[in-house]
């Protein structure tokens, strides 16, 4: 369950949250449209029993939460098989409460910090789900915008779930433009017995911590109709992860005045490909293609990108086979080339070769949590 500071409570039913008698029930009526949010069930906070904390993040703004949770809605409504589904909502005089699937595996970040890597044969199966995951979003016209291990979460039969959309750009295609302010945002996430993660799971590797992701927020959402993908969908602002950020979303005109979007002509669901392409990287290679001591050292590595990424591809190529290589290669290019767009053809790629992408949920995962099974 995930909680966030309430600054602009309002709460017309200060009844001392009375219990209203259960209503007959109806037959739902089929939403006309994918973004039509659905209701779900009315919770209190005394409904719940606090057991134990699993994490902390950072406090998130009203507009933040909001899309969160209208994403988190959708997802449950149309049962996204690997998107995190939010099953209550609820809020206090000084908090929101958000309740969504128990993840007992945590998240992709933290394993790879105990293990380091993935060989290809254990990934296979989660980038497909990855893959799916994005996908699933972009059908709702959401662009996720903070793609990184972190925000990939293992389930209890150690399948995959996207979450953490409070910095996603959402909005019907037709809808004009959209401005919603992210405050300056910290990922320092409180780990707790990170040294005891190898005793989450039924299988593990030796210990070789990466450094922890940062993750920036601070130009408003901007969102417009245009010649994006989806119909139009546009963004222009900056925030994420610096390490996955695309060359797109850093793009500029003006010297070395990097941040300055309103000069461009925005992105669309293509930065997403890039992203997914950079977690690809740091599941087989154990760190991001593009690093750097600051976050402006990091984006000057992506924006020359064309010039640094076939020399770093190149120094592992007898570490990763030719499809992986041109599955890697394939995302982390130009947009008008990148992967993604069509996803016939992601699936006919050779790295997925006899992998059932009908049935992904029902294949075995490599990484279980323990107390837990496949078929469970």
């Amino acid at each position: 369950m995930s909680k966030v500071r309430n600054p602009n409570f309002n709460d017309s039913t200060k009844s001392g949250h009375e219990k209203t008698p259960p209503k007959t029930p109806s037959t739902p009526k089929t939403p006309k449209s994918p973004n039509i949010i659905p209701k779900v069930p009315k919770r209190i906070f005394e409904d719940f029993i606090i057991k134990q904390k699993l994490g902390q993040g950072a406090f998130g703004e009203k507009a933040q939460v909001d899309n969160e949770r209208k994403i988190l809605q959708q997802a449950q409504q149309h049962k996204l098989k690997f998107m995190v589904h939010l099953h209550s909502a609820f809020q206090t005089e000084e908090m929101v409460y958000l309740a969504m699937d128990y993840c007992p595996g945590g998240d992709l970040g933290e394993l790879l910090e105990v293990i380091s890597a993935l060989d290809e044969n254990e990934a296979r199966l989660w980038f497909a789900e990855m893959i799916l995951a994005v996908n699933s979003l972009h059908q709702l016209n959401c662009i996720h915008r903070d793609l990184k291990p972190e925000n990939f979460f293992i389930d209890s039969r150690g399948h995959i779930k996207l979450g953490d959309f409070g910095l996603s750009a959402a909005a019907k295609p037709t809808a004009p433009p959209t401005v919603g302010v992210v405050d300056e945002l910290q990922k320092d996430r409180e780990r707790l017995n990170k040294e005891n993660i190898h005793s989450r799971f039924q299988k593990f590797k030796s210990v070789k911590p990466v450094k922890q992701r940062r993750r920036i927020a601070g130009n408003p959402i901007v969102i417009s109709p245009g010649g994006g993908l989806k119909g139009g969908l546009q963004a222009y602002s900056v925030v994420g992860s610096p390490e996955f950020m695309s060359p797109e979303v850093l793009a500029q005109r003006d010297g070395d005045a990097i941040l300055d979007l309103r000069k461009t002509d925005g992105y669309s669901f293509e930065v997403d490909w890039w992203s997914l392409g950079c977690v690809f990287y740091t599941c087989i290679l154990g760190a991001p293609p593009f690093s750097g001591e600051t976050p402006e050292e990091v984006f000057k590595s992506i924006i020359n990108w064309e010039q640094l990424l076939p020399q770093v591809l190149g120094q592992y190529a007898d570490q990763l086979s030719k499809e992986c290589n041109s599955l890697l290669s394939g995302f982390l290019t130009d947009p008008s080339k990148r992967l993604g767009k069509d996803l016939t053809k992601l699936k006919t790629l050779k790295f997925f070769e006899g992998l059932n992408w009908d049935q992904l949920d029902q294949l075995k995962s490599e990484y279980v949590p323990i107390g837990y099974t496949s078929d469970n």
